[in-house]
């Protein structure tokens, strides 16, 4: 288990079902977690619901995101539809930003799961590993708002005070001998 789990829970209540048409697809809004957008999507298609994870990112490096997701179609009615995978995604060979099942459930046995004309969604998803995504700018252009200046193998972290407080509290697990705090 990582020390430090990027994980985090999306969920929505698609309504009027019966409005949905074939083929079209339906999002719910977008949710920002560690620094990227993400949304559920669903579609009615060939006789399927199919429930897709998506995210939005406008990079021009190449990024990717492995990432373990579980996705559930509740149910008040007794036990959920649930479907897990690990999937890259990103703007590299291999990679996408949107993925999930076309046939994750048949649409006949969907409204099992529909009450008052809606259905409800999770996707759970738990971030493996993050490469060519910063999370925060800590660079010259976070000067203005830094009191701190952190030097660390001759780099330049412009930070708050409260980044400093944060890390004295944590002396005993930072042990890098060549860092600096400088005000």
């Amino acid at each position: 288990m990582q020390r430090f789990e990027k994980k985090f829970v999306l969920r929505h209540v698609f309504k009027n079902v019966l409005d949905m048409k074939e083929e079209k697809y339906y999002y719910s809004p977008f949710e920002e977690h560690f620094g990227i957008s993400w949304r559920i999507v669903t579609v009615h298609k060939n006789g399927h619901l199919a429930f897709h994870l998506q995210c939005q990112l406008k990079k021009q490096d190449k990024w990717c995101i492995d990432l373990k997701w579980e996705h559930k179609l509740l149910s008040i009615h007794g036990k959920p539809v649930t479907r897990i995978i690990r999937k890259n995604y990103g703007n590299s060979e291999n990679a996408s930003n949107n993925w999930g099942w076309p046939e994750f459930v048949r649409w006949h046995d969907f409204f099992d799961h529909v009450v008052d004309y809606s259905f409800s969604v999770e996707a759970h998803v738990t971030i493996m590993k993050m490469t060519g995504i910063k999370l925060r700018n800590f660079d010259e252009s976070a000067a203005k708002y830094s009191d701190v200046v952190l030097i660390v193998e001759g780099t330049k972290f412009y930070v708050s005070k409260l980044v400093r407080i944060f890390m004295c509290t944590l002396s005993s697990i930072i042990s890098a001998p060549s860092t600096e705090i400088r005000k």
